[in-house]
């Protein structure tokens, strides 16, 4: 029997989000027994997922706070961590997935005995080391995050080399959870032919959160327009926010906030026609138990890396240009969180629920700071977001789009010249141009930045060689030539990142290199300078197919007629 480890040390969303991936690993290896490593704050939510066979629950903020208090003992602390260790040890795993970015993930697995690890880890030096291709790409892009056009749950599969067959999130309902919901429904006068739509007015941070206001004029709105009855999700933390709606929509808002747990909340979910909610884990329940959701994508959230999974959700994104910003920023004018509108919020449920037509054309008056996506799965079987009107083409999307078909190559190994050109014509045929869209300096001058670093692998290459030769002639010596030698590789790594940092749109290209360097983990001297050859090759050959899919974009049918429609940008300049 094949004994997996999953360590997912985050939130519920998250560990939602794998459910996928666990169905795949028991597809390929039906007698497998899955243990799962989870937060202990989320631990409850795997006791409705289906193909976990163990939980281990974790208790990642008591061990932090532990560590950062002084008058702890830490010989104890290091004792409770040894223990638990030796315990996991003791399990025999015969793979272990670390789903985590954490430092604190790393170094779990670390002390973990397994010849068949993915993911994050670290070396016995403390330096990084990440296994398996797809993860460091699912590393890479959570530091590339404008640019990353995959769903996280995409991601997670793809560290098995599959794609979603059932295309979405699994969960058990239990009959003691529908029970306790269909009591608490029935206590507040729900009607088995109740229109109920539920509201994730909370978050996990206040930069995540639509203004309270904003979900109460949804809900006064909106039980007037389709009779419908609201019931407002949350936290017995978050009963403020379900009295704040209250006040302003009316006393007939249902409050079931503090009400729920993690168990019984999706048995209460399902009973809703939809769900309006920020990006929350309530969001992925919902998404899971096939309750349409509309998501408010504001300040740090990626609609495209963590919405709603699954064909027929709606996402309303601000479009203001910093968006998304970064976890870590703490902004002091939350603009973004005034674009999304009651409003629009309003028309996407009443076209939701067929009350109204939603046409080709956006509304004169609404999203005019915000765009509105829907979600349907593309024919490689990935979740993608599509707007129902034109949609203008801006900087971002684009280089979104020219990575969504550069990675599906790459990394699938599709034959290029057959199906590039009409995959970009997909993929760009979505939008339109705009007079103030003009391209043309900025991919002039990544193409240059492009050329630089492939001359510059060339001369790593070249050096990588005269190493390789040393090292196999007098595989014992160590001469200050090599050490030479060895300095010029790393000068040109660096020159290769600084290229990247001053060509944001080139950093998850130089990222994933860097990455797969970094975690190349051989003590043999001859074997790393042979991967890092390898590795040296394999960013040219990344770089020139980066830049045939912007020459191709650029000469694409499509394009070209869009763009002539405009008359402003010329590609002539980059042939």
């Amino acid at each position: 029997m094949k004994k997996i480890l999953i360590i997912n040390l985050a939130r519920m969303g998250d560990l939602l989000q794998s459910t996928p991936l666990l169905e795949e690993i028991k597809k390929e290896s039906p007698d497998s027994r899955i243990t799962m490593l989870a937060n202990s704050k989320f631990a409850a939510i795997c006791e409705r997922l289906p193909f976990i066979d163990e939980i281990i629950k974790f208790d990642v903020e008591e061990i932090a706070k532990s560590i950062s208090e002084s008058n702890k003992n830490l010989i104890e602390i290091y004792k409770d961590l040894k223990n638990k260790i030796e315990s996991l040890n003791r399990k025999g795993f015969s793979k272990i997935i670390n789903l985590t970015h954490s430092k604190m993930s790393a170094f779990l697995m670390s002390l973990l005995d397994c010849n068949d690890k993915n993911g994050i880890t670290v070396d016995p030096n403390g330096f990084r080391v990440i296994k398996n291709d797809w993860m460091i790409y699912f590393f890479n892009a959570a530091i590339n995050r404008r640019f990353n056009p995959f769903n996280l749950v995409d991601m997670y599969l793809l560290t098995t080399g599959k794609k979603n067959s059932i295309k979405s999130l699994l969960l058990e309902l239990h009959n003691e959870d529908i029970a306790e919901a269909e009591n608490f429904y029935a206590a507040k006068n729900v009607k088995k032919d109740d229109l109920l739509i539920g509201l994730q007015p909370g978050a996990s941070k206040s930069h995540k959160q639509w203004p309270v206001k904003n979900f109460a004029q949804v809900a006064s709105k909106i039980k007037k327009i389709i009779d419908a009855k609201i019931v407002v999700f949350g936290t017995s933390a978050e009963s403020h926010l379900a009295e704040e709606i209250r006040k302003i929509a009316g006393e007939d808002i249902i409050d079931a906030t503090g009400v729920t747990t993690m168990k019984n909340l999706p048995a209460f979910i399902s009973r809703c026609r939809m769900l309006i909610t920020n990006d929350t884990g309530t969001m992925h329940i919902a998404s899971a138990v096939n309750v349409p959701v509309i998501e408010i994508s504001i300040g740090p959230v990626n609609y495209t890396e963590t919405g709603p999974y699954g064909e027929g959700h709606y996402v309303i994104q601000t479009n203001v240009k910093c968006s998304p910003c970064s976890f870590n920023v703490k902004c002091k004018n939350e603009i973004c969180k005034e674009t999304v509108l009651p409003e629009e919020v309003i028309y996407t449920i009443k076209a939701m629920l067929g009350y109204e037509e939603m046409k080709n054309e956006k509304p004169k008056t609404l999203f005019l700071n915000s765009n509105l996506f829907y979600s349907r799965f593309d024919s490689e079987g990935f979740l993608e977001f599509v707007s129902p009107f034109p949609l203008p083409l801006n900087k971002t999307l684009f280089w979104k789009e020219i990575y969504r078909i550069f990675w599906e190559y790459v990394y699938f190994g599709k034959e290029h010249d057959e199906t590039l050109e009409s995959n970009i014509d997909v993929r760009f045929g979505k939008y339109y141009f705009e007079n103030d869209f003009i391209v043309e300096k900025e991919s002039k001058k990544i193409i240059e930045r492009i050329d630089e670093i492939i001359e510059l692998a060339e001369e790593g290459k070249e050096i990588i060689k005269k190493i390789i030769r040393a090292l196999t002639e007098s595989p014992d010596a160590v001469s200050t030539d090599i050490s030479l030698l060895a300095k010029r590789v790393t000068e040109i790594d660096a020159e290769i990142y600084r290229l990247s940092l001053a060509t944001e749109e080139l950093l998850p290209i130089c990222d994933v290199y860097r990455m797969k360097r970094e975690s190349i983990d051989d003590p043999e001297a001859t074997k790393v300078s042979w991967k890092c050859l390898a590795l040296m090759e394999e960013l040219q050959n990344n770089c020139r197919f980066f830049k045939k899919v912007i020459y191709k974009t650029f000469s694409s049918e499509v394009v070209q007629r869009k763009n002539s429609k405009k008359g402003k940008i010329s590609f002539q300049v980059i042939r």
